[in-house]
């Protein structure tokens, strides 16, 4: 890939996130379970994840582990994937922040990147005042996964068993190409003047610290 210079600023195209289900969707083995997430026009960020979003692996398995606060995903990544697919659309990956301007291997782990955004005043679903930043930590790529195969581009009735077994192994080939092209967890380290983090909408930028 290119160098990308230390300056290079990237913009949020799109917040995501998508609740708890009460009918048990959100476990991957419900058949309504989708990784896809749904877009808002902000998240608030904190270091135990972002305010209504679920994630059954990390909740269950991973015990609210905070090293995968939130997750990252650029734009370039679904742009290649549409060539693969025409169907795939934002939030389909489960990403809660969609990145543009930044390729996927601009991000490093262990790496901190600062996103311009409004902190969200207590008890509050307003976005306060533009601040210095809310500031992230990389902490790991993030594999693919067979639970994007409930993807209903792959899981499809108009697909035979063995279709849709090879479509989903293409699929996850493409997104392991490399590390961190399928994304990237985070942790939030903080913002300004505040420890807990805060708000992130669309149109604010995200560069490295």
């Amino acid at each position: 890939p290119a160098p990308i210079g230390p300056n290079a600023r990237g913009t949020i195209v799109q917040c995501a996130a998508k609740p708890l289900q009460s009918d048990g969707a959100s476990k991957p083995s419900s058949k309504s379970y989708s990784p896809k997430k749904v877009s808002q026009p902000f998240v608030t960020l904190s270091p135990s994840g972002v305010m209504g979003d679920y994630n059954h692996y990390r909740t269950v398995a991973l015990e609210n582990t905070n090293d995968r606060a939130v997750s990252i995903l650029t734009m370039d990544v679904l742009r290649r994937l549409s060539a693969f697919e025409p169907r795939v659309e934002l939030g389909d990956l489960g990403e809660n922040l969609l990145v543009e301007g930044l390729p996927y291997h601009f991000f490093r782990v262990g790496e901190r990147y600062t996103i311009s955004g409004g902190f969200s005043a207590p008890g509050s679903d307003s976005i306060a005042a533009v601040t210095d930043g809310i500031m992230i930590e990389v902490t790991e790529p993030i594999v693919p996964c067979s639970n994007l195969c409930t993807l209903h581009y792959i899981n499809s009735p108009e697909l035979t068993p063995v279709q849709r077994i090879e479509k989903c192994q293409a699929f996850l080939g493409e997104l392991g190409i490399a590390a961190g092209f399928r994304g990237w967890y985070a942790t939030v380290v903080g913002g300004d003047g505040n420890a807990g983090g805060g708000v992130v909408k669309v149109g604010d930028s995200i560069m490295a610290a």
